[in-house]
């Protein structure tokens, strides 16, 4: 599945995975057909391709830094997390799934399942939960986006844990409150990055500045600078 900027399209493929050494044989039955444009997760990001080109159409170009690739990438992964969590019954079937705890395993990190299965992952085709740091990934745009995605995933696991309050709140509304002020905040920073050559110590300095901006509790910029500072993105606090 891709966005092409040039056709002004989203395209969709199909593919049947291959079988496992040991399901050849008697007996052993082709794998289903998998179409990506069933997958809510590929259609979310392709679908935030063609909105960031919208806004940052430099950020394509051929000779934009991995960095600013890898925001693309990490743009799709996290508007499928961001849409997904729009949906107040989806917030709820995430804290059953942890038990409010969201670096437990569950549908919400896993970006694309099925498509993943179908290449012998188990975490999907990508896990938003990582640790990756910047020396780690390389500069592949796909690999280098999990240390972004990564970092915001953190962040909204951090200020879900620093609202939450079982006893006044239930946790699928706070987890649906949180994850709607983080999505606008990413968006408002993305915004406001470099026409080109964004980096993401760019995109991190702009949620800092507008944390403040909103009034936000010191907290929630201490949560995004030590999350982008352990993944080597800025530097980290004395």
């Amino acid at each position: 599945a891709f966005y092409s900027r040039t056709q002004g399209c989203l395209k969709f493929g199909d593919f049947v995975p291959s079988l496992e050494p040991n399901a050849t044989g008697a007996g052993a039955t082709e794998p289903e057909r998998v179409y990506t444009c069933r997958s809510f997760d590929i259609v979310a990001h392709e679908t935030a391709h063609a909105v960031l080109d919208g806004l940052k159409p430099q950020w394509l170009l051929a000779d934009a830094p991995p960095q600013t690739g890898g925001l693309h990438e990490a743009f799709g992964d996290l508007t499928a997390i961001f849409l997904a969590l729009s949906q107040l019954d989806l917030c709820e079937a995430v804290i059953a799934q942890t038990r409010a705890q969201l670096h437990d395993k569950s549908f919400l990190s896993d970006v694309a399942e099925q498509f993943g299965l179908a290449l012998g992952s188990t975490v999907g085709l990508r896990n938003a939960d990582n640790d990756l740091t910047l020396s780690q990934a390389g500069t592949q745009v796909h690999a280098i986006s999990q240390v972004f995605t990564g970092a915001v995933y953190d962040v909204l696991a951090d200020m879900f844990a620093y609202e939450r309050n079982p006893v006044l709140d239930d946790c699928a509304a706070v987890l649906h409150r949180v994850a709607a002020y983080l999505r606008g905040l990413l968006l408002r920073a993305l915004i406001a990055a470099p026409d080109s050559a964004a980096s993401y110590a760019d995109v991190d300095n702009e949620m800092l500045r507008l944390v403040v901006e909103d009034g936000k509790p010191a907290a929630y910029a201490g949560f995004i600078h030590n999350q982008f500072a352990r993944r080597d993105v800025v530097e980290a606090p004395g």
